[in-house]
C-alpha cells in the first residue's frame, strides 16, 4: 500500500501516454470529488536507488488522490500496487515499459502506445 502523498511524479519519464498535464494527469476523473477504494487500481511504483518512490502507472489515481488529500476531502487514502526497485537490477526504463504493457492489456493503451513498447521491448509483449 502506498501513501500518494509520499510518491513522486516524473511525467515525462514514466507516462507514456499522451495528453496529459506536467503530473501526467488527465481531464478524466475532474469530476471526482469522493475517493472510492474499490475503484481505485492497483499502481505500479519504482524505487530509484536514493529511495525516492515514483508512480509509473497510476497516474490517475494518484493524481485524484493527492488533489482530494489537498483540498480536505479525504485524509487517509492509500493505493495498492506492485513496487519495482532500482536496487534489484530494474531500471527506469524497464518498468516504463512494464506499465505501459500492462495498460495495453487493461485497454487504455493506443496501438501508438503498443508499437513504441513494442519497439523498445518487445520482450514484454505476449500476444
Amino acid at each position: 500500500m502506498f501513501n500518494p502523498t509520499e510518491l513522486n511524479v516524473d511525467a515525462k519519464r514514466f507516462q507514456f501516454k499522451e495528453g496529459g498535464d506536467t503530473e501526467g494527469v488527465t481531464t478524466r476523473l475532474k469530476s471526482v470529488t469522493k475517493w472510492d477504494q474499490a475503484k481505485g487500481n492497483q499502481i505500479i511504483a519504482w524505487e530509484d536507488n536514493t529511495g525516492k518512490l515514483y508512480v509509473v502507472d497510476g497516474h490517475q489515481c494518484t493524481g485524484l488522490a493527492k488533489r482530494l488529500i489537498a483540498s480536505g476531502k479525504e485524509d487517509n487514502i492509500q493505493l495498492p500496487g506492485l513496487l519495482y526497485r532500482e536496487a534489484d537490477g530494474v531500471s527506469a526504463e524497464t518498468v516504463r515499459a512494464i506499465a505501459a504493457v500492462k495498460n495495453i492489456a487493461e485497454g487504455s493503451g493506443s496501438a501508438l502506445d503498443g508499437a513504441k513498447v513494442l519497439r523498445s521491448r518487445p520482450d514484454l509483449m505476449d500476444g
